[in-house]
């Protein structure tokens, strides 16, 4: 059987569109339609069947993905750990990072002296199945971020890059917050509140055993970089992890104070498609972020 077929029937899977599939091939719509009747044939079985404008795939191709899947991925990851890597060849690697890790990790790619191969961090989409989309169509060679509310699912593996705990950012001359805060004041004063995306994830009650009341809101926000400017411009109290503030604080005039109850801390992974898992290339690139992630 071509393996070839398998690769198409695979991305018709995973988008339940010849369209969307068609493009993360760079085939045609009716090539990959003929793949698919070609695969069918083979197997005297119907893989996919029309629905209203879209497909569906049968009960059969659940069962087929399941299958083949792992067995392509063996395939590919075996081949690519056949190639050898040259850290001082002319490579470009792209990794998705949320703004937060984007401020802590470009300065330290930028400094590193023993980097040849080029880095470079583009910000994540707004949502986790674009990411794991990007990571599928080999568009970029690592994401880092919160993983995911579901499960990544077979495609993809991740490891830990970094923990740190959240903390509060006050004007270093705020007129009643001093070096401490107590939660009476906390409860006092109004807060900046930092939605970003998956903000789900981000909210400080997913951090801390106890149920917090309402707080007093002054404005919301999409930005680290903004919480910390509406900080330094006002009175309400923002957030960010403690290294952030350990970093920028002093820049944006602001103080860093330790939360008024106990909270847990948020943890990054790397994220890569598992064809990679071997990827000499790729296993290079992880060692190299870790070693950055050190650093923090």
């Amino acid at each position: 059987m071509n393996l070839n077929l398998l690769n198409v029937f695979l991305a018709v899977y995973q988008h339940q569109s010849f369209t969307k599939a068609a493009e993360s091939l760079e085939m045609t719509q009716p090539g990959v339609s003929r793949c698919i009747s070609q695969l069918s044939e083979q197997l005297g079985m119907e893989l996919f069947i029309r629905e209203g404008r879209g497909i569906t795939a049968t009960r059969v191709a659940h069962e087929f993905a399941n299958r083949v899947q792992p067995a392509l991925l063996d395939i590919e990851s075996s081949l690519k750990g056949i190639k050898a890597f040259d850290e001082n060849g002319e490579y470009n690697f792209i990794i998705l990072v949320s703004e937060t890790v984007h401020l802590l990790l470009l300065p330290l790619v930028i400094r590193d002296p023993e980097l040849s191969a080029k880095i470079t961090l583009w910000p994540a989409p707004n949502n986790d199945s674009e990411v794991l989309e990007q990571l599928n169509m080999q568009k970029i060679d690592l994401a880092i971020d919160l993983l995911p509310d579901q499960p990544l699912g077979q495609s993809f593996s991740s490891q830990s890059f970094y923990e740190d705990y959240v903390v509060l950012l006050v004007n270093k001359d705020h007129p009643r917050i001093k070096n401490t805060i107590s939660i009476e004041e906390y409860y006092a004063e109004e807060h900046t509140i930092l939605e970003l995306p998956n903000s789900r994830r981000h909210a400080i009650n997913t951090i801390t055993t106890i149920k917090l009341e309402e707080r007093r809101i002054l404005t919301k926000c999409n930005s680290v970089s903004a919480a910390m400017l509406i900080a330094s411009n006002s009175e309400a109290i923002s957030y960010t992890l403690k290294s952030i503030a350990n970093r920028y604080a002093e820049q944006f005039n602001l103080k860093s104070l330790d939360l008024p109850f106990d909270t847990k801390p948020l943890r990054y992974d790397l994220i890569w498609h598992k064809r990679n898992e071997d990827s000499p290339a790729n296993q290079w690139l992880r060692k190299k972020i870790l070693a950055l992630s050190r650093k923090l």
